[in-house]
């Protein structure tokens, strides 16, 4: 019997205005964290460039579960496949973001 899984994506906007968007960001959640947020990504419309610090300040402010992620010292993040540590790093339109905790398997 197959299984299928769908995901729902939610279109953040963290523009306060109702211009079109400046820069598109693409977040990949993975393990505990997908579950815990029930969806596979969101894409971020932004109108001004942003820091992947203030953007986890504005995540944070959106949804409560994000303060539980960053928290956790043992996630990774990775822009466009490689792990990102500066927290002052611009972000750019069409980044792709993927927040990883560990995974284990058997």
């Amino acid at each position: 019997m197959a299984c299928c899984y769908n995901y729902f994506v939610i279109r953040i906007q963290l523009s306060s205005k109702a211009s079109q968007a400046y820069l598109n960001i693409t977040i990949k959640y993975f393990s505990w964290i997908r579950v815990k947020l029930k969806k596979s990504h969101d894409l971020i419309e932004l109108d001004e460039a942003i820091s992947f610090k203030e953007l986890k300040n504005n995540l944070i402010s959106k949804d409560p579960i994000f303060q539980e992620i960053f928290k956790d010292d043992s996630v990774k993040y990775f822009l466009n496949l490689n792990e990102l540590n500066d927290n002052d790093r611009i972000l750019n339109n069409g980044d792709v973001l993927a927040f990883l905790p560990p995974v284990t398997g058997g």
